[in-house]
């Protein structure tokens, strides 16, 4: 099985192998995207950063492969805070900077990860459709590699490339098909709520900002 590169007929085989190789990676990549996305609508979590406002918590059972299952639940403290937010949103008319300094300064809360909270992280934590007990997937999608004309792209170089992953619009998320009762957080009333208030907001700013076309130059 080892790989020569001495003549025409080497690199030819090279070439073939590197083709079946790449096209079953793409028919094994494809199984498992719809196999996550047939258990997400079935409302099941399928892997991934775990969201803020909930744990994974073992079970004691072990799967065929002998790995521990973990059921996914939310957490007291942290599901306290998500409530926080979408009340200072809603009820306070708190601004998405406001909020994040009032968990920085006023509740003297970190993220997660022991960072200091932005206005970026609120927004997405504020649309995130779990907290109405919707579970979701495929939020962000592998971003190609920009590639030079007439240029192949080598493995290297994709690795290599940063920010890989790009954010989708909502509509194009896998969604659960009913709410689990578990996993809600806020009420679907105040969810909606909140997505409109967000959606008012981003309009507004939209309707104030002159493009930058509009724009003179000094």
């Amino acid at each position: 099985g080892q790989q020569t590169f001495e003549n025409a007929s080497d690199n030819l085989m090279n070439i073939i192998r590197f083709w079946g190789a790449n096209t079953e990676s793409r028919k094994t990549a494809v199984r498992v995207d719809s196999g996550r996305n047939y258990a997400t609508k079935m409302g099941r979590f399928t892997g991934g950063t775990v969201a803020y406002g909930y744990r994974l918590e073992a079970t004691g059972k072990l799967d065929r492969k002998n790995r521990m299952i973990n059921a996914f639940t939310k957490d007291a403290f942290e599901s306290g805070v998500v409530q926080d937010i979408y009340d200072r949103l809603i009820d306070d008319n708190m601004s998405l900077h406001e909020i994040a300094a009032y968990l920085n300064e006023d509740r003297q809360l970190r993220t997660r990860k022991g960072k200091l909270w932005n206005p970026s992280t609120i927004r997405n934590m504020l649309k995130n459709p779990l907290y109405k007990g919707y579970m979701s997937y495929g939020k962000t999608r592998m971003k190609e590699v920009q590639r030079e004309p007439h240029k192949e792209v080598t493995r290297e170089a994709f690795l290599d490339a940063p920010k890989r992953q790009r954010a989708v619009s909502a509509d194009q998320w896998i969604l659960a098909q009913e709410a689990n009762p578990d996993y809600v957080i806020v009420s679907e009333k105040r969810w909606q709520l909140a997505q409109e208030i967000l959606e008012r907001r981003y309009k507004k700013h939209a309707d104030t900002t002159r493009r930058i076309t509009d724009r003179t130059c000094c």
